[in-house]
């Protein structure tokens, strides 16, 4: 009679990714991709309003040279269409958010960023607008 062994490995848990993440946005100074880190995101000044990537209403100001509109959240909620909704002198257009490469309008899209929150390790878009000095805007995220 041959005895068989069975021996069990122990996995380590890992802890499920937050479900309530809410989009991190904002005006902010234009730096390099080599700067476009998960601590730039983190420090977007804005956050919200819910754990999608949809905004009726993000609100930024880049009237200053060198300052350009970020848009981040995770990769899980799909890709984004941002139309300018811009109250008085808006355009109502889409468009205008592939900046995020560094090459404006000739690569489109986000670039893809992991942001590690409460241990986890999650994959997000960020987008940025295609030039900086927009003005304040208001912009619908879908």
């Amino acid at each position: 009679m041959q005895s068989s062994l069975i021996r069990f490995k122990r996995k380590s848990v890992i802890a499920p990714p937050p479900t309530e993440l809410t989009p991190y946005f904002g005006a902010a100074p234009l730096v390099t991709s080599a700067n476009k880190t998960a601590a730039f995101i983190l420090a977007l000044p804005q956050r919200g309003p819910t754990a999608t990537r949809l905004n009726a209403g993000a609100a930024m100001d880049s009237a200053t040279m060198q300052i350009t509109m970020y848009y981040a959240y995770p990769v899980s909620y799909g890709q984004a269409v941002f139309t300018d909704i811009t109250p008085v002198g808006g355009s109502y257009m889409q468009g205008g958010w592939d900046g995020a490469h560094g090459d404006a309008g000739n690569t489109l899209g986000p670039i893809v960023v992991n942001v590690t929150i409460n241990s986890v390790v999650i994959p997000f878009y960020l987008y940025q607008t295609d030039y900086p000095n927009n003005g304040a805007m208001v912009w619908k995220v879908d």
